[in-house]
């Protein structure tokens, strides 16, 4: 007769560590990872491309318009700031996102950066994590753009939501792949 050993005790031990591991897994990590891959590319698209959730044009600044000297602006960047454009017409807002170096091509809702920066990503709980504007007055601001344009500009649009979805698979993937292997 030969002798038969057997790792089974092993095993058994390593998936009752792993069950123990599994117990306890946080995923608020991969919620996290997810909710900031969507806010930045909602950030993206809101500031830097000037869409709304539908990735419609947020359209162009508003306002009364007078037309101004093309001299005001020598050596300075004019397709940046205006496009191409022959006579250049400007709202009084238009002319202090000028004075500051921002663009009027379209609306961007970037000025200061305030805005941009007070989209933050809150985790409320391991199963609840979201994306949001806390500061009163700068979800005021935020409410008064989707009111003037009349359409959404600060939730997910589909391509985002995609991302976030992409995202929190990848992370929870590889909490699982630390527990399985660790």
């Amino acid at each position: 007769m030969t002798d038969f050993t057997s790792n089974i005790g092993e095993l058994i031990e390593r998936f009752k560590v792993i069950k123990e591991k599994a117990l306890s897994i946080d995923l608020s990590e991969a919620l996290v990872i997810g909710v900031n891959a969507a806010k930045a590319t909602m950030q993206v698209r809101i500031f830097n491309r000037g869409e709304d959730a539908g990735n419609v044009s947020l359209g162009s600044y508003r306002g009364p318009k007078k037309s101004v000297s093309k001299k005001q602006f020598e050596g300075r960047k004019i397709e940046f700031l205006f496009g191409q454009v022959d006579d250049i017409r400007l709202s009084q807002y238009e002319k202090k996102r000028v004075a500051k170096g921002r663009q009027i091509r379209y609306k961007d809702l970037e000025f200061t950066g305030t805005l941009r920066r007070g989209i933050v990503v809150i985790k409320e709980s391991t199963i609840r994590v979201v994306c949001s504007i806390p500061d009163e007055d700068l979800y005021k601001i935020a409410r008064g753009q989707e009111k003037q344009i009349n359409a959404e500009i600060f939730s997910l649009s589909d391509e985002e939501r995609e991302v976030l979805r992409t995202n929190v698979i990848a992370a929870t993937k590889q909490i699982y792949d630390r527990i399985f292997n660790s």
